[in-house]
């Protein structure tokens, strides 16, 4: 039993330790890896603002990203991100989480998904990604992406090396708002579906 934890353990670590991306594929009914590079500017929408928290000043961006995916067939269109992030101003390090969705040329939904990230550096990222493919079923992919100073993101998943990096995470008043409230929101649904059952 002891062997069989410890080979998993070495499985896991192996698989954080590269960019690595795997789609379970419902057509043939098989696990492959998918790989696929992707870059993205700021739209309009995106707004940041600095708050507080008890570790100093942060920069919290609530984003709006369009632009492109490349590579695997399956994962090449036009790439959409929606992000919010919270940034330390001193220490740079900070979270971002979020959802992607990529169209093919017929315009038409090819992937989608949510995205988790660890934000170190001020501007670098690595995460983990996990959604759908139409063509393909499941995926989960860690990823790594760079900010630019116009706030344009570009990065890879499914290959090169990332971070093995991690944060406690923390923020300012606002960005706990946010969490306190989702919190929220998820207990009163939960207090619905018990009322119902009654």
């Amino acid at each position: 039993m002891k062997r069989l934890t410890m080979l998993a353990l070495v499985s896991l670590v192996a698989l954080l330790a590269t960019g690595l991306a795997i789609a379970h594929n419902k057509i043939s009914n098989k696990t492959e890896a998918v790989a696929a590079s992707f870059s993205a500017t700021p739209t309009s929408d995106t707004k940041s603002e600095p708050c507080t928290g008890a570790d100093g000043t942060y920069t919290l961006t609530r984003g709006v990203y369009e632009g492109t995916s490349t590579g695997d067939a399956r994962l090449t269109g036009k790439l959409t991100l929606k992000t919010k992030s919270a940034v330390n101003t001193a220490t740079g390090l900070g979270w971002s989480k979020g959802s992607f969705k990529i169209l093919g040329a017929d315009g038409k939904k090819i992937a989608s998904g949510h995205l988790t990230a660890v934000v170190t550096q001020t501007g670098v990222l690595n995460g983990m990604l996990h959604g759908k493919v139409q063509d393909g079923g499941p995926l989960l992919a860690n990823f790594t992406a760079t900010v630019a100073s116009n706030g344009a993101l570009a990065g890879s998943f499914g290959s090169g090396a990332g971070d093995n990096s991690a944060v406690l995470v923390g923020g300012c008043s606002k960005s706990d708002d946010d969490h306190k409230k989702n919190d929220g929101d998820k207990k009163d649904d939960g207090d619905k579906k018990d009322a119902r059952r009654k």
